[in-house]
């Protein structure tokens, strides 16, 4: 994916939750909240210096929100501090004048005052235009304790209530508490007080409208024989309203109150009023599935992000590796002593290896186009190679062909010079076993060492280039081939001695776990599990070449005893142990066995029990161990497995050995 669409899907993530924040924290969109941090406008400030003062009504008996205090005769509650912070924070005198509620919204219409604390409404939003949310508060409804039959809000549907004159609580009623034809008899109170003497005196069934109103007006009468109902009516916000002409009264009181709820001015007075930070709350119900929604499609973000920079790595690294697997495949290609040509139906040469130049005596460029059959030294191999001949012009070929792949005409032919395996073919034939098993050791050290090791080493590259059945097989053929040629011919050179002899610092455990790498294919083909129990030796001084020839060996001979059986759990088990100035190695098996009469053979050269076994591995293990004065023992059972049991001397590292 295009950076910008990951830097898109970033910002877009980062707006998302600026804007989930915003609202959690003010209760406004991130519009509104841009819109109310700027500062006051010139049109602003000249609308509130011609202003002067501005009026806000409120409720005089509706403590402890609004009420005017009989003691001293002062306007005092929560609404009427809040509009002192507003006031000083606009530096704009705001006048809060006592109302009968049932006269605010009228007063508000005539203009006698500019704004009033309200619940919005749709009926309401018909005069008057509304501002941000300042607190919530909740309708509820207060009965008699010993009014059994009045349990839930629905209760109250037939019943005879009292509800503050004016109050939103008669708009929600009508609107929600219909039960069928009849509705709930309203009997409208100057104030709280008021419902509450009646509801003491048994004249209503209960009284209706703001929480916090009824139980403080509850607490201070002291009746413990009143109850609230616990289902409440509603729950709303309450904010200012403005008439609809007063546009520029709406923008300045928006950014006040936006401003006073980053100072958390609401918190510290409903402390004062009420004693506890949160007394009035906000939809909590709203608040979940908000934040759950806007969590949600953060978390799709993410992952779309997430997605996104996965896939583009994916894709770099696919690409850089088949960049690289061509260039590693052209290496492996070009390394090859064997002639290669890629040939399509026309027979025209479409590729080749730089041991075909070398042969042709040609460029790549040169080759490339020509005709395979048209060239004579190609054609003359090419022919006497299919009617078995291989000797041409006193040197030795063989020819393979191949097709490509079945949707194509396209065919790998390889020429293979083995003038020289021959001519060393016939020397070793000439001589005894063990002379003949020299020679051809140094022959083919020289000689296919390093590509047979080149084609070992990249067979799984060449894997993945295979799409069909024959070619898999054929490269199964190929794999298994060289890996029996090189394991004769790893034999062949320890047995001639062409290994390091030389006495290295060695951790025994890593080198066996390595040596148990190089068979990891084997034991994971066959099910077979590899166990190491080895006490901490720390570095030891001895052959670590020989060794790996011994063990290599041995837990090769334990795979081959393991593979071709039926057991529920195959294992081979090495267990090291130091004792005094030599380690004991044992390396067991669960496989075949050896039978009691071979046991004797099964050191000498060219004895094997295997079908294709050369017979040379343990003669190479008793060989080696004897140079490092080592000794073997070998516990057998047909059917149970083998344990050989060997002992190493060695010694610890000292500071001229480091």
């Amino acid at each position: 994916m295009k950076k910008w669409i990951r830097f898109s899907i970033v910002a877009l993530s980062c707006l998302l939750t600026f804007a989930w924040i915003t609202y959690l924290k003010y209760d406004i969109n991130l519009y509104e909240y841009l819109r109310y941090s700027l500062p006051l406008t010139r049109n602003e400030i000249a609308y509130l210096k011609e202003k002067e003062t501005i009026v806000c009504g409120s409720d005089q008996s509706a403590r402890p929100i609004s009420y005017v205090n009989p003691k001293n005769g002062k306007y005092e509650g929560l609404i009427i501090d809040y509009m002192s912070f507003l006031s000083v924070d606009l530096g704009v005198d705001i006048e809060c004048k006592p109302l009968v509620w049932a006269h605010v919204m009228e007063e508000l219409r005539s203009g006698n005052i500019d704004t009033a604390d309200l619940f919005p409404s749709k009926q309401r939003k018909e005069d008057f235009i509304f501002l941000q949310s300042i607190y919530s508060l909740r309708g509820v409804v207060a009965v008699q304790k010993e009014a059994k039959n009045i349990q839930s809000i629905s209760d109250i549907a037939q019943e005879r209530i009292a509800v503050v004159e004016g109050d939103f609580v008669i708009e929600y009623i009508k609107d929600n508490l219909k039960s069928g034809k009849k509705m709930p008899e309203v009997l409208l109170v100057p104030d709280i007080e008021t419902g509450i003497a009646l509801l003491q005196s048994g004249d209503v069934a209960g009284i209706a409208g703001d929480e916090v109103i009824i139980d403080y007006g509850i607490n201070k009468t002291e009746d413990i024989s009143i109850r609230i109902l616990d289902q409440h009516l509603y729950e709303k916000n309450v904010t200012l309203a403005v008439r609809e002409k007063e546009k520029a009264l709406l923008s300045i009181l928006n950014k006040g109150i936006l401003s006073l709820k980053k100072k958390d001015i609401l918190s510290k007075t409903q402390q004062k009023w009420f004693g506890i930070s949160a007394p009035i709350i906000k939809d909590s119900l709203s608040y979940e599935w908000i934040s759950r929604g806007i969590l949600f499609v953060m978390i799709i973000f993410l992952v779309l992000i997430f997605w996104s920079d996965t896939l583009q790595r994916k894709v770099y690294e696919k690409t850089r590796q088949l960049e690289l697997s061509k260039a590693n495949l052209r290496t492996i290609i070009d390394a090859l002593h064997v002639y290669l040509f890629v040939i399509n139906g026309k027979g025209e040469i479409i590729d080749c290896n730089q041991a075909a130049e070398y042969f042709l005596k040609k460029g790549r460029n040169e080759i490339i186009g020509t005709n395979f059959f048209e060239n004579l030294i190609l054609t003359e191999i090419y022919e006497k190679a299919a009617i078995g001949q291989r000797k041409i012009k006193e040197r030795y070929y063989v020819v393979t062909e191949r097709h490509l792949d079945d949707l194509s005409d396209s065919k790998l032919i390889t020429i293979e010079d083995v003038t020289e395996k021959r001519i060393n073919e016939n020397k070793l034939r000439q001589e005894s076993k063990m002379i003949a098993v020299g020679q051809l050791s140094a022959g083919l050290a020289h000689e296919i060492r390093n590509p047979l090791g080149l084609i070992k080493n990249y067979m799984y590259v060449m894997k993945k280039y295979v799409t069909n059945d024959l070619g898999m097989h054929a490269m199964q053929v190929i794999d298994n081939s060289v890996s029996r040629i090189n394991q004769l011919i790893e034999n062949l050179l320890s047995f001639s001695r062409l290994g390091n002899e030389a006495d290295t610092i060695t951790d025994i455990e890593k080198l066996i776990w390595s040596i148990a790498e190089l068979e990891g294919k084997k034991l994971r083909e066959f099910g077979i599990s590899f166990q190491v129990s080895c006490e901490s030796l720390g570095l030891l001084f001895f052959n670590e070449e020989a060794f790996k020839i011994i063990l290599f060996n041995l837990i090769d001979n334990a795979v081959d005893a393991l593979k071709n059986i039926e057991k529920e759990e195959k294992k081979i088990f090495v267990t090291v142990q130091r004792i005094d100035d030599t380690v004991r190695i044992k390396v067991q098996d669960n496989g075949c066995g050896i039978e009691e009469s071979k046991l004797e053979n099964i050191f000498n050269p060219f004895f094997t029990t295997k079908d294709s076994g050369t017979g040379l591995g343990l003669y190479i293990v008793n060989f080696e161990l004897e140079n490092m004065n080592g000794m073997m023992q070998v516990e057998s059972c047909l059917g149970q497995g083998t344990v050989f049991d060997l002992t190493i001397p060695v010694r610890d590292v000292s500071g001229e050995d480091c």
